[in-house]
């Protein structure tokens, strides 16, 4: 039926389309920076563009393109369980040792910026 269309098809499709333009952006703001999405040695922190609003947009990105194709699919277990589990691995192992090295890396920038913007944007 035409709803189920628009929510299987439309909606996803909208979704992967502004947070991959969002990706992109991310990319940008890094290049604006000096630096590359890649755990490298980095010269200044990137706070503008999608990194003004949240220090991970990258992750929320990809966790919303992801949940997106699962609902275009019908696969519930990538909407969620992929997520989930992708969504905790981040933000237990991978996202603090970055942070680690970014604060080893740029020092006091990099410990206000954490202050000023939040780690998931709204949390």
């Amino acid at each position: 039926d035409r709803y189920n269309t628009v929510f299987r098809v439309v909606v996803p499709l909208l979704l992967v389309v502004f947070f991959g333009t969002l990706k992109k952006k991310c990319v940008a703001a890094l290049a604006e920076a000096g630096t590359k999405p890649a755990f490298r040695p980095v010269s200044s922190v990137a706070n503008t563009g999608p990194y003004a609003l949240c220090r991970n947009p990258m992750y929320l990105a990809t966790f919303t393109i992801s949940a997106a194709l699962g609902v275009a699919v019908d696969t519930l277990w990538l909407v969620l369980g992929s997520n989930v589990a992708l969504f905790l691995y981040l933000d237990k192992v991978v996202v603090p040792a970055e942070e680690k090295f970014l604060e080893k890396q740029l020092g006091d920038s990099y410990r206000m910026y954490c202050k000023e913007v939040k780690r998931w944007g709204l949390f």
